[in-house]
């Protein structure tokens, strides 16, 4: 069936991959992410603050710093995975091991890239839709276009995303108009990771980029 795994298997993390990942988990890169967290807010106070002193009689500058605080906190949660993923990396480094998932495509479907969250690539597997995300794409594949031979590289635990390989030549593609998020079958869908399915039907994904694709009418 398209898009099954052709070999899943496991090997021991190599020494490049077990320096990225314990640079994730770090006390160096907590405390990184508390100087820049820091530093941030202390300039949103100090810009506020001084904006507020231009209308004296109404202290309001606390307010948008506890604003931009909770969104800086929920967007750090998003970007980094937060605690949980932090202690699924740790188990992922006492494990020493690394899943290669190796596909053969015969179609895909595309999402070009947005400012800099990178080309979206999705493919059936089963009843279920896998989606691989992310800058390195654009990296790894000229034009940002999947190849036939795919090879994934995560950790088990965390699924951390670590290599993607592509040989051979294009599959059949669906080149999407429309970005990534706008498509509504993955509204209700927690995109946390690079790499991951999701319990999408593939021929929805067809018609979606077929009928988004089509040009619109003038009345």
């Amino acid at each position: 069936m398209d898009g099954k795994t052709m070999n899943l298997h496991t090997r021991p993390l190599s020494r490049k991959e077990l320096q990225e990942l314990r640079g994730i988990v770090s006390w160096q890169a907590a405390g990184g992410r508390a100087v820049l967290f820091f530093v941030l807010v202390c300039l949103a106070g100090a810009m506020f603050r001084s904006i507020n002193h231009l209308s004296p009689g109404l202290v309001w500058w606390p307010i948008p710093v506890a604003v931009i605080v909770i969104l800086m906190a929920i967007y750090a949660k998003r970007l980094t995975g937060g605690a949980a993923l932090r202690r699924e990396i740790r188990r992922d480094i006492d494990a020493g091991i690394v899943e290669e998932h190796e596909f053969s495509l015969s179609t895909a479907a595309v999402f070009q890239e947005v400012e800099d969250e990178g080309p979206v690539w999705l493919w059936p597997d089963g009843h279920q839709t896998l989606r691989l995300s992310g800058q390195q794409l654009s990296r790894i594949s000229k034009n940002g276009l999947p190849r036939r031979r795919l090879t994934v590289t995560v950790t088990p635990k965390a699924r951390r995303l670590l290599h993607v390989q592509c040989e051979g030549e294009h599959p059949e593609l669906l080149i999407a108009r429309e970005p990534f998020h706008k498509c509504p079958l993955f509204f209700d869908k927690k995109l946390t990771r690079f790499y991951e399915p999701h319990d999408v039907a593939w021929q929805k994904v067809v018609d979606y980029v077929k009928m988004t694709n089509e040009p619109t009418r003038q009345p």
